[in-house]
């Protein structure tokens, strides 16, 4: 479920736009400057999703808005993830909650895009590989060719269409539950405005270490 991607549109305008730099930075989550993703989901889950990122990755947003099918009834979920190079924010947008999480000086991937000087499909490919994902093939998602990466474990099955580090398909699969994810537009090197990447006011915070 956490792999999942909505959308809650904000409103853009030209004084909340920051100037990112555009030099390459030592580190990349993805292979790409800035843009954005615009998803549907159906499934179990229900709705639509949009994935906002800039300077490569290393900031990014993640907004959720599901209607959840269970036994008895549709539970709705709103939530947004934010990610910056030193933090997490993970926002339930219906309870005005969320928690914020410090994310590590060096991690694993930081670790090996040194050691692969780099080069960013070497570093993606080892990091797929160690998380127990299969390369099973390739396929074009609105003419961007992706590599199908797929996982079974627990009893589920789980395959991802990535294209330069951004994912733009998704199926999940198990006895309990079916989903997918597909983008329905990409829009390259679209300058996100710098509100995207604060959390919004109004929320209780838990600190998580």
């Amino acid at each position: 479920m956490k792999r999942i991607l909505i959308i809650t549109m904000f409103l853009l305008t030209i004084l909340t736009i920051r100037t990112f730099s555009q030099e390459e930075p030592v580190f990349k989550k993805c292979d790409m400057i800035s843009g954005y993703v615009e998803y549907k989901v159906s499934g179990t889950a229900k709705g639509k999703a949009e994935f906002f990122f800039e300077e490569y990755g290393l900031y990014s947003s993640v907004l959720e808005d599901l209607n959840v099918d269970t036994l008895n009834k549709t539970a709705q979920f709103k939530n947004v993830e934010i990610s910056t190079p030193d933090s997490v924010y993970s926002i339930d947008l219906l309870k005005a909650t969320g928690t914020k999480s410090a994310l590590p000086d060096k991690s694993k991937a930081k670790e090996l895009f040194e050691i692969e000087k780099g080069d960013f499909e070497k570093v993606k490919t080892q990091l797929m590989k160690d998380d127990g994902y299969i390369k099973v093939g390739n396929e074009n998602i609105l003419d961007k060719d992706c590599t199908i990466w797929e996982l079974n474990a627990n009893g589920s099955t789980t395959k991802i269409w990535v294209w330069k580090g951004i994912e733009l398909k998704i199926l999940m699969k198990s006895d309990e539950y079916e989903l997918s994810q597909v983008a329905i537009r990409f829009v390259e090197e679209e300058p996100i405005p710098f509100s995207k990447f604060e959390p919004p006011s109004g929320v209780k915070w838990e600190v998580t270490k």
